[in-house]
């Protein structure tokens, strides 16, 4: 089981100076997550870090750099921490993304009466609609 020590390559497109930078932040905020998710994923396994190394082969430190978000592991491996939890790692759409904004925009440039005003005529039409179904 190899552990990567840092975010991935380098975005080769970017000076040194921000390609560090990058991958300095990139994986600060990777680590706090994996460190998070295997440490609450662990608990409710009712497991101590010893005993999850135990199940994976893998040594207790291993476990205990990654919930300290010093290590940084890859996803399969995180993936495979996870299972021995009893849980899986998903990819899941994330709340709000593509939704067409500007109606909101539109709303909350108007004045607050003017809102009032549509809300107003919005529902009377939903009204309208629902009658019209029962007929």
């Amino acid at each position: 089981m190899r552990f990567a020590s840092g975010a991935g390559a380098p975005a080769r497109h970017l000076p040194a100076y921000f390609r560090f930078r990058h991958d300095t932040l990139f994986g600060i905020i990777i680590s706090v997550n994996a460190a998070l998710l295997l440490r609450q994923a662990r608990r409710r396994a009712d497991l101590t870090q010893r005993e999850l190394a135990a199940r994976l082969g893998i040594p207790q430190s291993s476990v205990a750099k990654i919930e300290g978000g010093t290590a940084i592991p890859r996803v399969d491996t995180l993936d495979r921490l996870l299972e021995a939890c009893g849980e899986t790692l998903e990819a899941v759409p994330r709340p709000g993304r593509g939704l067409d904004r500007a109606a909101y925009r539109e709303l909350l440039d108007l004045r607050p009466r003017a809102r009032l005003q549509r809300a107003a005529e919005e529902a009377e039409s939903l009204e309208r609609l629902l009658a019209a179904r029962k007929r």
